[in-house]
């Protein structure tokens, strides 16, 4: 989802994040109790809850396929977010989010202070409900896609930001490519009567535009093991 505004008394309601958990350049802030706390599953017994982990592990993976694999640019290195070194992520009831599963901010901050970090991080900024699980959702591939979108441009639409994050989501999914209700063989541009109707649109135009490109242009539908490198693969 695309950054909303917070009123500042929705933000005094927000619960405090006292915990937090570091993956490479992502650093997570959740809590074990009371509201927004995240399932107390840990298969592997290391202290940090599974579904921390795997928020965690999912941003990071949609970051590296999307930025080192697919080449689009990294907001790491753009020109909007000079500074930024890390990918912060909070943890929510969903009631503290607007009722919304994930939400991507569109302006760096100063990152919190963790031991692991210095005090000149900065960071990009998004926030995942903690009702979603992330073995079987793929809101924070979505919401890392936005925060690519925001380093690339400042341009907003929603048939632009919302379905192209939408198109993302199949990038960490096992469901292939999604649906397409536009012939990938064209014509391209499409008629001017589907571009008007394409202006109105917002996550729908994944179907009509972004999955019928990527069918377009992709050779053999499956990224290599080679390609994606062994800890993107695994």
């Amino acid at each position: 989802m695309a950054s909303p505004s917070l009123t500042s008394a929705q933000q005094k309601k927000r619960t405090e994040l006292t915990e937090h958990f570091v993956y490479d350049e992502v650093r997570i802030f959740y809590v074990k109790e009371g509201t927004g706390a995240v399932s107390p599953v840990d298969v592997d017994q290391n202290g940090v809850p599974d579904q921390v982990e795997n928020v965690a592990k999912q941003i990071w993976a949609a970051h590296r396929l999307f930025c080192d694999v697919l080449k689009f640019p990294d907001p790491f290195e753009s020109e909007r977010y000079k500074g930024v070194n890390c990918i912060q992520v909070s943890i929510r009831d969903r009631s503290e989010m607007s009722n919304l599963n994930g939400v991507a901010y569109s302006r760096a901050q100063r990152a919190r202070s963790i031991p692991e970090g210095k005090p000149t991080d900065r960071a990009i900024v998004m926030a995942i409900a903690t009702q979603v699980d992330p073995i079987k959702n793929a809101t924070p591939t979505h919401e890392t896609f936005h925060l690519i979108q925001y380093g690339t441009t400042y341009f907003k639409n929603s048939w632009y930001l919302e379905g192209m994050a939408r198109w993302a989501e199949h990038g960490t999914g096992k469901d292939g490519l999604g649906e397409v209700k536009y012939s990938p063989r064209g014509p391209w541009p499409q008629i001017p009567l589907h571009l008007k109707q394409l202006v109105n649109m917002k996550s729908e135009s994944e179907h009509v535009l972004w999955n019928p490109i990527a069918s377009r242009t992709d050779r053999d539908g499956f990224l290599s093991g080679v390609k994606l490198g062994k800890k993107l693969a695994g």
